[in-house]
């Protein structure tokens, strides 16, 4: 099967007669765009099978914005203590988790914590977890104690112990 080429913001103002810059306030209903060229913006976009990229579009949000934004991106936290909070009993898992916690927002991630014990949890499902999530970071915290070998699908993944 060929790879459909993706629509660009280009194509459809090439296509519509119309700038760039017209195209992009068209598709997000700017103000100062005419109703009828929003609409015939809209129907090429739609017609040419135009999907925006949603980093390109959280990036171009930031930028407009002028301020920071909070993104949706993720790393996991993977823990495998007997219990779930186990680990938060102790002082050094808990700083651990802070430092890299802190860290993840400071380059605008945000930190989720996954238990290995999760009821029903295997490391292939962990690894689709993972990746629907679109989460490409772990940290694995300090184990309790060795327990063999965690099988992720590291493909997909990045991991820091």
């Amino acid at each position: 099967m060929i790879p459909r080429k993706t629509t660009t913001l280009k194509d459809i103002a090439k296509e519509a007669g119309v700038s760039l810059m017209t195209v992009s306030r068209a598709l997000r209903k700017h103000s100062n765009i005419s109703p009828d060229t929003q609409k015939r913006v809209q129907q090429i976009a739609e017609r040419l099978g135009y999907r925006p990229h949603p980093l390109v579009s959280a990036l171009m949000s930031y930028r407009r914005a002028g301020r920071q934004l909070r993104t949706h991106l993720s790393l996991g936290f993977i823990t495998n203590f007997p219990t779930r909070d186990e680990w938060r009993q102790y002082k050094l898992y808990e700083e651990f988790w802070r430092g890299a916690a802190e860290s993840a927002d400071r380059h605008g991630y945000r930190l989720e914590e996954f238990w290995l014990r999760e009821p029903g949890v295997t490391a292939d499902r962990l690894s689709k977890v993972l990746y629907h999530r679109n989460i490409s970071g772990v940290v694995i915290a300090p184990l309790p104690f060795a327990q063999g070998h965690l099988r992720l699908d590291w493909e997909r993944v990045s991991a820091v112990t």
